[in-house]
């Protein structure tokens, strides 16, 4: 991916991300290793190993922005997924230091629960719980994240790294 982005545009300025896979919605004594796996190496290990492949070209060019996508911290039968992305902000708050050096910002940002294939099959009560629990009262879409990532990509965002925002209080 990184080789492709390169040969077709000659650098990579900004990095969104945004990984996100969970297994099913179940307690956490239900959870098997798999389980464990897949929210682990989806959601941790999959943006680590994004930002590790990207890096190098960012350093080079004493500039980049990485934008890491966390949440669903604190939600029953989620609680792999949740401990993921809470290692998603520890992370990010950490690289953030590790590569101001090099010109890169790292932010990281909370959308909440979105209207996304992620979701597509989460059982209704899941979701309209969550829609409950959103101050909004519904969840996120596309359009309330775009100009969110547009902010932290931009060199607007020049001075603020290591920051989580959360679009939503849930």
């Amino acid at each position: 991916m990184v080789k492709a982005a390169i040969e077709r545009f000659g650098r990579i300025d900004i990095l969104v991300n945004n990984a996100g896979a969970s297994s099913r919605l179940k307690p956490f004594v239900e959870m098997t290793r798999a389980d464990w796996d897949l929210d682990i190496q989806v959601n941790l290990y999959g943006q680590m190993n994004v930002a590790q492949a990207v890096l190098p070209h960012m350093i080079a060019r004493n500039y980049g922005r990485i934008i890491n996508f966390s949440g669903g911290r604190g939600l029953p039968n989620i609680s792999i997924y949740g401990a993921a992305k809470a290692g998603v902000i520890a992370f990010s708050e950490a690289l953030a230091r590790e590569v101001a050096a090099h010109g890169i910002i790292v932010n990281i940002l909370g959308p909440g629960l979105g209207e996304t294939g992620l979701v597509q099959h989460a059982p209704q009560a899941f979701l309209d719980q969550n829609r409950q629990r959103s101050t909004l009262k519904r969840l996120c879409t596309p359009e309330d994240v775009g100009p969110a990532v547009a902010f932290l990509a931009s060199d607007v965002c020049s001075y603020m790294t290591g920051q989580f925002i959360q679009l939503s209080t849930f």
